[in-house]
This record gives structure tokens, C-alpha cells and sequence, in this order.
């Protein structure tokens, strides 16, 4: 996820699609900056959250029932753009219960993958930021 994030920069509108990954096939859209955000909840178990950000931060997590852990930096990949998006992979140790959250200190964009479930599909994840 790290090495493959990526940042489109437009003075004109564009659209941009992910479409299949590595184990499965689907896809996913690519949102404009006013439609990140800092505060997410995961519905369903995950084997792992995928966090991607425009710009360097910090997210931190609370697993249901525990406080807050974090700060963790979300990194750029190596020998890249100074305008490469930075990234992390949440796994818990390869299972992120329903209920978990998640918060950034700089407005992400973020995607779970539900393999629990037998589709190994990535799903979208819409927060908020208060």
C-alpha cells in the first residue's frame, strides 16, 4: 500500500479509478481533498486498514474497549516526489476487530479489507471530521 499510493495534482478537473488489485478484483474511487477526513470506525472485522494521506501526520487508534494508542507516522515511500502521498498499513497483529477506530491528525482517506468474510475485497471508508 505504501509504495503504491498515489496523488493526482490538477488545474483542471480529472477523474482517476483503481481498478483490481492483487487478490481480488475490485475498485476504488479517488476522492477530492475536501472529501477526507479524521475520524473512522470499522464496521466488521478487517485483516487490515489501509491509511493514506496527502501530507505527513500521525494517526492513532483505540481498539474496542482499550484507550487510544498512537501517535504512528504515516511515511512516504522511499526516493519519491516531495508531493507523494504518505501511507500505513494497520494490521493488530493480522486482525482489526468491528468497532475499532481510527484517527489521523491530518485528513486521510482510508480502506479496510474485509478477507474474513471469503471475498478479499478492500472497502471504502467514509469518516468525519468534527
Amino acid at each position: 500500500l505504501i509504495d503504491y499510493a498515489t496523488r493526482v495534482i490538477a488545474d483542471k478537473p480529472v477523474s482517476m479509478l483503481q481498478i483490481a488489485d492483487q487478490d481480488g478484483v475490485n475498485a476504488s474511487p479517488s476522492l477530492p481533498l475536501t472529501m477526507l477526513a479524521t475520524h473512522f470506525g470499522i464496521p466488521a472485522n478487517a485483516d487490515y486498514i489501509g491509511i493514506i494521506a496527502p501530507t505527513s501526520g500521525n494517526y492513532y487508534y483505540t481498539l474496542p474497549g482499550n484507550a487510544e494508542v498512537g501517535p504512528i507516522a504515516l511515511t512516504a515511500p522511499g526516493n519519491t516526489d516531495p508531493n507523494a502521498p504518505h501511507a500505513a498499513v494497520f494490521t493488530n497483529a493480522g486482525l482489526v476487530p468491528a468497532g475499532t477506530l481510527i484517527r489521523c491528525d491530518t485528513p486521510c482517506f482510508m480502506i479496510y479489507d474485509d478477507e474474513e468474510l471469503g471475498d478479499e475485497d478492500e472497502t471504502l471508508m467514509m469518516g468525519f471530521s468534527p
